[in-house]
Parts: C-alpha cells; structure tokens; sequence
C-alpha cells in the first residue's frame, strides 16, 4: 500500500506561510514523525511554485479545470498513473480527485454548502457548495476534525457515519515556549502596540465576526481603551471591504490594530504577550486559535457556536457571539479579574495538552487502514 497526499496549499505562491488552518493541517502532517515512517508521496494540483517538494506528482491542470476534464469524462487523462486499486490518496481539502485507489479526504467544514451567501462572489456561491458536494461524494472515507463538522457532513449531504473518523488537530509545540517581558516589550514597539492588548486571529471574512469584536471593546470603559489596544491578525478574506474600511477609520481615534500578515515566530510572541484571546467566529470546523492561546497560557473568550465550544471546552469564557455586552464584560472580566484570569490559564493549559499531532497522525494513518477495509464505497 503506497500514500499520496495532496500538498496544493503549500505549492501556491499565495499561501505558502500564510498561517491558513488547512495549511498548518497538512504541515504539522507532513512534517511529524509518526507520519514519516509511512513514506508518503506528495500530489499537487497545477503548481509547484515553492519547490520544496521533490516527491512530487504534478496534475498538469488546476483542479477547477481537472472538475472540467472530470465532467466531460476525460479527468482520466490526468489521473496519477502509478496508482493501485489498494493505494490510498488522501486529500487534506476539498480539492478530491477521481482514482481507482481508495480516495480519503479531510473535509474541515461544510460551510460552503451551509452558508452559501458568505462567499465572495455569485460565482462562488454557485460552485463552491457544488465543489464540496462532489468532494464528499468522491470520497471512500472522511476524517472531520471534530465531531461537530462529522454531524454537519452527515446532515447536509446523508454520508455514512461508519465512513467518518473524527480526529482532532493538535498543537505547534512552539506555541508552548515562554518570552520574557523584553522580548514582549520589542514585539509591541515592533508593530507599535499601544499598551497592553486583546487578541483576535483569523482570516478578514463575514464568519469571523469581527464587527461584533470590535462592537464589545468599543463598549469598554475609556480608561481601559486608552491603555489598552484591540490587535486583530489576519490576512485580507473576502466581503471585508467595508470590515477594512472601518477599522482604518476607527485607527485614527482608537486604539485598534489590523496586522494582515505577520511572521509566524512574531505571532507566538504576540500570543504570548496578550491580555487575552477574543474569538467570536460565527463558524468554524475546529479553531486552532483556541489552542494556540491555550498553549500561550492567556485567557480565552469564545463563541458558544459550532465547534468552539467542542474544542475549548470548560476552559474559555463562552458567549452568544453577537450579544456584544456579553462580550465585553467578559473583556473586563480578564482584564481587572486575576482570579478568573489565573483559573482561565491554568484550565487552558490542562486542556491543549490533550491535543497533540503525534496522537493525530497516528489516528490519520489507523483511518486509512480502516478506509482500505471498506472499500470503494
């Protein structure tokens, strides 16, 4: 039995180091040792831009025209042809392709296919909820990264429970390193931080919710916003114009922060030095925020929806996402609280070392022994 796995995020030019939660799946995967000793053989979709990889398939085509060729029934001139009927090609996204192997696909979410008017264009909206129904279609076996996104694939598209494992992602031990206060002190005149701040991190888009964020620290006291700044870090998403717009405004009275890219050793240091995490996503497959701010040992404040509360379990202050009184007085509770702030840390670092991509990539490798015992479906 041979492995490939697809690494078209990590070959695009776009997202390579983009701090993308499908791209840390399929680094922290690819990179652990576990998962190693299985010698996969990588696949990427039209592009190898990076070139870090040598054990490379290339499709010749990019996988909106591989759907194409595959519509039209000539997707097999373009199959990887070293593939055996007992060969698993495992897809960390929803870029899933045809083989007379056992297809295995990680679908981290169906939000697509759930909230269709959250994509960016009519375009989107019209194909993306199609991509991912095929996706799921054309796969032999599923791996959700929790069970609410298992529950979701079942309700939306009737896949079969026996052909789903849930694994749950781990954590970057880099995240767990310690900083001392020069080095948080440098980080904040680095990208000129006033005071102390609140943490929000995730791609600029409508499920992230940030008006609501910035809605709760607006509604703090003025002498806690005078001392203390607002840092959002994300890259620039989609329907964000007027998001942008808004928080360019607000910039030159308050002290509210948008980094859209920051060097991921920078980021473990901003974690480190935060008063806490606040993240209010509407939707989510996972949330690895949650864990990363749980390894930082800082507090978290997040959304009582979706995953979030599967995965933070009782070590966050949990809220309705859009009640923003409710958000911010849990602000000021971790604040002007060391108490809940302490108890919040410690019940946080408990929780995130139940987490790990050792235990991950060998559930990953036992799924695929699993999916080659079924079968074709």
């Amino acid at each position: 039995m041979k492995i490939y796995l697809g690494i078209t995020p990590l070959c695009r030019k776009k997202t390579i180091n983009s701090g993308d939660g499908i791209n840390t799946y399929i680094s922290m995967l690819i990179n652990n040792e576990c998962y190693k000793k299985i010698k996969p053989i990588y696949y990427s979709f039209g592009s190898n831009k990076q070139n870090l990889f040598n054990n490379i398939y290339l499709y010749k085509v990019s996988y909106l025209a591989y759907l194409f060729f595959s519509l039209i029934k000539l997707n097999k001139f373009f199959e990887i042809p070293t593939i055996n009927k007992n060969d698993i090609i495992h897809a960390p996204d929803h870029r899933v392709p045809y083989s007379r192997g056992i297809v295995v696909s990680t679908i981290h979410d169906v939000i697509p296919i759930k909230h269709p008017e959250w994509e960016k264009s009519f375009f989107r909206r019209l194909i993306f909820p199609l991509i991912f129904r095929m996706a799921i279609n054309r796969s032999d076996y599923i791996i959700a990264p929790s069970d609410y996104s298992a529950n979701d694939i079942m309700r939306y598209t009737q896949y079969p429970k026996e052909r789903i494992s849930v694994i749950h992602h781990g954590i970057d031990n880099r995240y767990f390193k310690t900083y001392d206060d020069i080095k948080k002190i440098q980080i904040k005149n680095k990208y000129k931080i006033i005071g102390n701040y609140y943490l929000s991190v995730g791609t600029l888009q409508p499920r992230k919710n940030y008006n609501s964020l910035i809605d709760s620290y607006l509604m703090l006291p003025d002498s806690i916003k005078r001392k203390n700044s607002l840092v959002i870090i994300g890259k620039y998403g989609w329907l964000s114009e007027d998001l942008i717009a808004r928080i360019k405004y607000l910039s030159e009275t308050e002290n509210i922060l948008w980094l859209d890219y920051v060097p991921v050793e920078d980021l473990f240091i901003l974690y480190a030095g935060a008063i806490g995490l606040v993240f209010l996503s509407l939707e989510e497959g996972f949330g690895l925020p949650i864990l990363e701010a749980y390894a930082s040992k800082i507090p978290v404040i997040a959304s009582k929806a979706s995953s979030i509360e599967e995965i933070a379990g009782d070590a966050a202050i949990l809220v309705n996402p859009i009640n923003t009184r409710e958000i911010s007085d849990a602000m000021l509770g971790i604040y002007d609280n060391p108490n809940l702030k302490k108890t919040l840390i410690e019940k946080g670092f408990d929780r995130v070392k139940t987490f790990n991509w050792d235990l991950a990539a060998q559930k990953t490798i036992q799924a695929y022994i699993k999916a080659l015992e079924l079968g074709k479906k």
